[in-house]
C-alpha cells in the first residue's frame, strides 16, 4: 500500500483542484484508490490518499 499527501488552504479552491488532480493521476495510472482520510485546521486542509 502507498500513500501521497495532498495540503492546502481551507478558504480556497486550491486544496480541491490538488486533491482532484491528485486522485486523477493516480486513477490515470491504473492505480486503485484504497481510502481518502481528510483532516482539517483553522487554516489548513489535507488528505492522505491510500492506494496500491
Amino acid at each position: 500500500m502507498l500513500s501521497k499527501l495532498v495540503v492546502g488552504k481551507v478558504s480556497e479552491e486550491e486544496f480541491t483542484q490538488k486533491l482532484n488532480q491528485a486522485l486523477e493521476e493516480l486513477q490515470n495510472q491504473d492505480h486503485e484508490i484504497i481510502d481518502v482520510q481528510y483532516a482539517q485546521s483553522m487554516t489548513k486542509a489535507s488528505a492522505l490518499i491510500l492506494y496500491h
